[in-house]
């Protein structure tokens, strides 16, 4: 986890930082926050029915890192964290829970 954090903390060298604010507007409905954490808790669930491997790989993709990231963080090869990447995907929608209205 640290180094996840430290990862998302240095400043990545394709990005330019500028003094724009973002387009969108800061207030945000609360029913916003109740379907993004249901919708959080479908993810964790998902993620939790996987194989370890499987589920570090998936749970640092979702978080943005490329598999070149994740493998070095991970001390995989980015061949083995794209295989882990296409099992967590082909698990049956059924035993991830995604068949009813979950995350896709």
């Amino acid at each position: 986890m640290a180094i996840r954090l430290y990862l998302r903390q240095s400043p990545r060298l394709e990005e330019e930082l500028t003094d724009e604010g973002p387009d969108r507007a800061v207030f945000s409905c609360p029913l916003d926050a109740v379907v993004l954490r249901e919708e959080e808790a479908r993810v964790y669930a998902a993620l939790s029915r996987l194989p370890m491997k499987q589920r570090q790989v998936m749970a640092w993709h979702l978080d943005g890192f490329t598999t070149a990231e994740i493998g070095g963080a991970l001390g995989m090869q980015p061949a083995a964290v794209r295989q882990n990447l296409a099992r967590a995907r082909a698990h049956p929608k059924e035993a991830l829970g995604l068949t009813s209205g979950g995350a896709r």
